[in-house]
């Protein structure tokens, strides 16, 4: 044995491996030195903890991938006229907005400016416009918007530090029949999660590593989410008042300089703030979005009449004009005679008031349809892809008038394939649940101030969602963090 050898210039010290100077051997040379036992096994353990992470989460993703593209195909074959699967009764409004964005550069449709839909969700659909594949694009940008948010969830649960409870959430997350359905909808369902799972994820990021930037894109993100849907609007207001009372405070602008604060709420309310003085301007309508006030007097008004005259709520609503504009303006001349801004927004003001009429009413109206978004498996629209259900009306006009029981036993006797597939997704997603509600307890424990935030933003959907209009697919943006709680709380899956 040679205990001393030159290589160029430098003398080392095998025995002890210590490099002194300029050696030039494996390691130059970009190998590892086959007698440094420690460099080796540094490095394979690092190659080892990224192929763990890899893995997993890799075979997530195809599980995803496969999932969609399966109940994509299905829908694809079950019509001939193979666009129709993809479409729910929201969509023409959105296909129609994106159109003349990409023809016109204007947000409008019927001729008029549209005040009704926001303009985040046509935005991302130009280019479909322009390719002269609307449908096609739709669901190839959601497919990777949704892949996106796989991995966000998974990399939010590594942050908070525990890697088994990150595998959990993205497959529950992958498998979750809601998220999966959606993707193969031409709705902004999923463009608005997306959204909102990375403003928490920036938020949370910003939080733990103190990044400006990282704030930045959270609450660019929150921002962007109003004018996808405007619940998201919603959603930043209580950020903003935490941010300004940040700015109020010495001992909080440790977290965030008040520069940074100041910009974060700005981006947060200055999309919303934009498009509410586009619409002042182009339609003398106050406000985000008219679908609030269309909702106010068309459904929640609708449903309080309805059960004042003991009647059907989609009796009522007919007899209204929600589907016959002619009908509507016999009804109602004195609003027809009025722009549509203004005709809009007393419509909402009458629906409002109908609404303060009847309070306790409406009350019981709007906890039944928050416990439809909660407990609704959703499993019917996965036979409305197929082409096995109405594409509109159906269970909803049951479940209002009859109530969840009667519309049970009506199914188990008229569409058993339809009970089963309910029963299917509801147990899991019982299970969600369940996981999720221990996995809430534990996040409060270990990181209080984002646990708040989560379940606050939960609670803020939740009973945003309420109401005759609601529907399953209203939770849609809460189950990516409801997976990520069950990940916490799944058995085993809480640990490092």
């Amino acid at each position: 044995m040679i205990p001393w050898r030159r290589t160029g210039s430098c003398r080392l010290a095998a025995d002890a491996k210590v490099r002194r100077g300029c050696e030039i051997g494996p390691a130059v040379l970009g190998r590892p030195d086959p007698s440094d036992g420690f460099t080796v096994g540094t490095s394979t353990l690092r190659a080892k903890s990224v192929s763990q992470h890899l893995r997993p989460r890799s075979q997530i993703l195809l599980l995803a991938l496969v999932l969609r593209l399966a109940l994509i195909l299905g829908g694809w074959g079950s019509a001939q006229d193979t666009s129709l699967p993809f479409l729910a009764r929201d969509s023409g409004s959105y296909i129609e907005t994106a159109t003349a964005l990409g023809t016109t550069a204007t947000f409008a449709r019927d001729g008029e400016p549209d005040i009704v839909r926001t303009p985040g969700y046509p935005l991302l659909l130009v280019p479909g416009v322009w390719l002269g594949q609307i449908i096609a694009w739709a669901l190839l940008l959601q497919l990777i918007l949704h892949l996106l948010t796989i991995l966000l969830v998974y990399d939010l649960a590594i942050q908070l530090g525990r890697p088994r409870a990150a595998i959990v959430a993205a497959g529950l997350l992958a498998i979750e029949p809601l998220s999966v359905i959606y993707t193969a909808k031409v709705l902004s369902e999923t463009t608005f999660s997306a959204l909102l799972v990375a403003a928490i994820w920036g938020l949370i990021r910003g939080h733990r590593h103190n990044s400006e930037r990282h704030w930045l894109l959270g609450a660019a993100c929150l921002g962007l989410s109003a004018l996808v849907r405007p619940i998201g609007y919603g959603l930043a207001l209580p950020l903003v008042l935490f941010a300004i009372v940040g700015l109020l405070f010495r001992q909080t602008r440790v977290v965030l300089p008040s520069r940074w604060l100041a910009a974060a709420i700005a981006l947060m309310l200055l999309p919303s703030v934009l498009w509410q003085g586009r619409n002042l301007v182009v339609a003398d309508y106050r406000g985000l979005s008219a679908i609030t006030d269309i909702n106010a007097y068309f459904y929640q008004a609708a449903a309080v009449e309805a059960r004042r005259q003991g009647r059907s709520f989609y009796e009522v609503q007919n007899e209204w004009g929600y589907h016959d504009v002619d009908l509507f303006n016999t009804r109602r001349p004195d609003l027809a005679r009025l722009p549509q801004g203004p005709r809009l927004q007393r419509l909402g003001e009458e629906g409002r008031q109908m609404i303060a009429a009847d309070p306790f009413s409406y009350a019981g109206v709007h906890l039944r349809g928050m416990l439809r978004v909660v407990f609704d498996p959703g499993g019917v629209e996965v036979l409305r892809l197929l082409g096995m259900y109405p594409t509109s009306g159906g269970l909803l006009g049951k479940l209002i008038d009859q109530g969840i029981w009667k519309t049970l036993s009506d199914l188990a006797h008229e569409r058993p394939e339809l009970l089963i597939l309910e029963i299917a997704c509801g147990l899991l997603l019982l299970v969600i649940y369940a996981a999720a509600g221990r996995g809430a307890g534990r996040l409060v424990r270990a990181h209080p101030a984002l646990a708040v935030l989560l379940i606050g933003g939960v609670v803020v959907l939740l009973v945003a969602s309420g109401g005759p209009m609601s529907l399953s697919r209203f939770r849609h943006p809460m189950m990516p963090i409801l997976c990520l709680f069950a990940g916490f709380g799944w058995p085993n899956a809480g640990s490092r």
